[in-house]
């Protein structure tokens, strides 16, 4: 057998869910170079064609906290012949590098290796994973969240903002109308509906998080911009 190019063997292991005619085919459009299956079989045999998780690591707020974050900055989706199946969150590079560092954290205790780049000035995270994938929920469906605390943190992590003192919390939300009825109900949130020239003429519904609840984020250390601002005050 003769060695392949060593992008090439890259390109074959990377966790993918892709049949072995198909990596075929995308290494031919991709390299211009025809590979049989008995030979990405070969180079497979040491990487395991879908990545084992493990969410025996970590804490179950954890995972309902991606979800909030995935809710607010997230999606995921299957690219056919690239790299399968995708969860990629996006986050100001600037501003939310502590919130970054902790999704890669949890995507790595689960045993995952997140991909990391910046396009301007956005942190754009992808994790490949078929396991991960369907055990997110489809945003397109009604969501009731395992750890309602975890997620709402998870939400403002993603598209909310802290005012006044360290346990004032606001979303911006316009989107999944149901799961933040949802959390209206649980969490007493209200909502608003602004304009102004922060968002231009478009019109925005914000969702007042009670201070009850951001002491509570706090305490369980949750919501990392609640942290955040509570450690700015504090020092």
């Amino acid at each position: 057998m003769s060695r392949l190019p060593t992008d090439v063997v890259e390109f074959i292991k990377l966790p993918s869910d892709t049949s072995y005619s198909g990596l075929s085919r995308d290494i031919f459009r991709k390299f211009g170079i025809f590979v049989g299956k008995s030979t990405i079989s070969y180079y497979k045999r040491s990487n395991p064609r879908i990545k084992p998780v493990d969410f025996s690591t970590i804490q179950k707020w954890e995972l309902e906290w991606l979800f909030g974050l995935y809710f607010a900055d997230g999606s995921k989706f299957f690219e056919r012949g690239h790299y399968g199946y995708t969860i990629k969150f996006a986050l100001d590079c600037e501003r939310d590098k502590d919130i970054a560092e902790r999704v890669i954290k949890i995507l790595q205790k689960l045993g995952l290796k997140p991909t990391i780049s910046i396009d301007r000035k956005v942190l754009v995270i992808r994790v490949f994973s078929k396991e991960l994938y369907s055990v997110f929920p489809p945003k397109s469906e009604f969501y009731k969240p395992k750890d309602i605390f975890a997620f709402v943190a998870g939400l403002i992590d993603g598209d909310g903002w802290t005012r006044k003192t360290y346990s004032y919390a606001y979303i911006g939300q316009d989107s999944h109308e149901d799961v933040m009825s949802y959390l209206m109900e649980k969490l007493k949130l209200s909502k608003y509906e602004w304009k102004g020239v922060r968002w231009g003429e478009l019109r925005r519904i914000v969702y007042y998080v009670p201070v009850s609840i951001g002491k509570t984020l706090i305490e369980k250390n949750y919501c990392v911009k609640l942290l955040r601002k509570l450690n700015k005050d504090n020092n």
